[in-house]
Formats: structure tokens, C-alpha cells, sequence
């Protein structure tokens, strides 16, 4: 297994696949979750909240397909000029910042609006949603990938 380059190249229409897989199966189960919390939580709910919370991550997801970061650190010749090789260093601190940022910025959409919409006030519910949503994303980003488009 190599760690340098990916195994095989994602097309944005596979990455499209496998980012709607992934919020459909957590819509259903946080769906459930959140009936579990309060009987009165409408399926509408949920889907708006994860869909606001991911929605910042669609120009994360074009960014990737944009950027050619291998292309930028080759050591083939071509970038031999050490003030070419800072600018791209400093321009890949940039974007990993502001993508750091609007991630922790979905995070935050995502549990507020979950909490809005489940009327959780708990310590307890809150402690459980945080963990059944780590589960439930360590298990999707393992079976997900298994998938072949």
C-alpha cells in the first residue's frame, strides 16, 4: 500500500457518489437518533440540518479537484526555484487553514442545528449524539470507500 499517491484517481462525479451516499446514510441514522430523543422530530429537520452543515463542504470537495498538490512538491525539476517552492508552501498553509476553519465552522452548523431540532438539553443526549455520530462516521468513511463506481 502506498501513502504517497492515491491507488486509483476519483472523478468528480465518484466523489459527487460517495459524499450523497454518505449524507443519506447519516440522515437516516441520526433520523433515529433523534426520534429516540423526541418523538416529535420531523424527518425534514434533520435532512435540512445536515444538508446546511454540509453544504459548506462542496467547494472543499471542487477545491480537490482543483488543486494538484503532487504537481506543486514534484521532485522532478521542475520546481527547483526555493521562492516558487515557498509561495506554494504558503498557498497550500492557506487553503488547509481555511478549510480547517470551515470545517470546524460545519461542525458547529451541524450540532446546533441538530439540537434545535431534537429539543436535546441533556448532558447525557448530548454525550450520546457526539458518540453515535463518531461511530456512524468511522464506519461510513471505512464502508463507503469499499463501494466501486
Amino acid at each position: 500500500m502506498r501513502f504517497d499517491r492515491p491507488e486509483e484517481v476519483l472523478t468528480l462525479k465518484s466523489s459527487f457518489l460517495y459524499c450523497s451516499i454518505s449524507i443519506t446514510s447519516i440522515i437516516l441514522i441520526l433520523y433515529l437518533i433523534a426520534v429516540a430523543f423526541n418523538r416529535r422530530s420531523r424527518f425534514l429537520d434533520i435532512t435540512n440540518t445536515i444538508l446546511v452543515s454540509n453544504a459548506i463542504n462542496i467547494p472543499i470537495l471542487l477545491l480537490t479537484h482543483l488543486i494538484d498538490v503532487n504537481k506543486a512538491f514534484s521532485s522532478d525539476g521542475v520546481n527547483e526555484n526555493f521562492y516558487q517552492y515557498i509561495i506554494n508552501l504558503l498557498f497550500i498553509i492557506v487553503i488547509t487553514a481555511i478549510v480547517i476553519s470551515l470545517v470546524i465552522y460545519s461542525i458547529v452548523l451541524f450540532f446546533n442545528g441538530f439540537k434545535t431540532a431534537t429539543n436535546i438539553k441533556k448532558l447525557p443526549q448530548i454525550i450520546l449524539f457526539v458518540f453515535i455520530f463518531f461511530v456512524s462516521l468511522m464506519i461510513c468513511q471505512i464502508l463507503i470507500p469499499q463501494l466501486k463506481f
